[in-house]
């Protein structure tokens, strides 16, 4: 938004109707769980969401305008610290290419889980959702690694069971980081709450708090 025409106008002092960011849990740098999604030696556990309509692709092609759209787990890809990072996230990095005179930098702040052992735990006895994966699905890699031990494996990091902890950061630093899984999605595979955005948190309201931090507060860096 901030490399739109117009978008340091007068009317705002030339800061844009958007001058500031905070972040949740957010791949910044992506996730290697969206990697192991998309290879073919998970192909039956990507199958088994598909069919509860839970769909992991690079890419679709429009049936009858024939155009091709990004996005989904695709553009979520990366490992986490700033590698093989899917096209998407690529062109959200800095750029030296940003002429000088565009206002470019969002005051920026980051609000991260990572999960508990305890949490982690949750999968010592599995609900039946991982248990049904596992039968159906036990040549694919990520089928048997949901479990205590080889769960952290597949994100490679200290993470929210989903999205590793510098990628939620963007390997920079976290206003608040808790011990929390990512949504109640990833409790119906077997982690124990809270969520991140759960009430029972501190990041609904350091998120509030942060809406009311006057810009320039040291919480905040700078996004390009």
């Amino acid at each position: 938004m901030p490399l739109q025409v117009g978008f340091g106008a007068d009317t705002t002092f030339g800061q844009g109707n958007v001058h500031k960011l905070i972040t949740v849990d957010t791949p910044h740098l992506g996730s290697p769980l969206a990697i192991a999604l998309l290879s073919n030696s998970n192909g039956c556990v990507e199958d088994y969401f598909a069919t509860d309509e839970l769909y992991a692709f690079s890419s679709v092609t429009t049936e009858y305008t024939n155009i091709t759209i990004t996005g989904a787990i695709g553009d979520l890809q990366g490992d986490g610290t700033g590698g093989n990072l899917s096209p998407a996230l690529q062109a959200l990095q800095p750029s030296s290419t940003i002429p000088l005179q565009v206002p470019h930098l969002i005051p920026t702040a980051y609000l991260a889980g990572a999960m508990s052992m305890s949490q982690l735990d949750g999968l010592n006895n599995p609900p039946d959702l991982v248990l049904t994966i596992q039968y159906f699905c036990s040549t694919d890699p990520l089928a048997n690694d949901l479990t205590v031990s080889g769960w952290p494996t597949v994100v490679g990091a200290q993470s929210d069971a989903i999205v590793p902890l510098s990628s939620q950061i963007n390997n920079g630093s976290a206003v608040s980081q808790i011990a929390a899984i990512h949504s109640p999605g990833t409790e119906e595979l077997g982690f124990l709450a809270p969520s991140a955005l759960d009430e029972s948190t501190t990041n609904p309201t350091t998120a509030i708090n942060l809406l009311n931090t006057w810009v320039e507060d040291k919480t905040y860096v700078g996004l390009r």
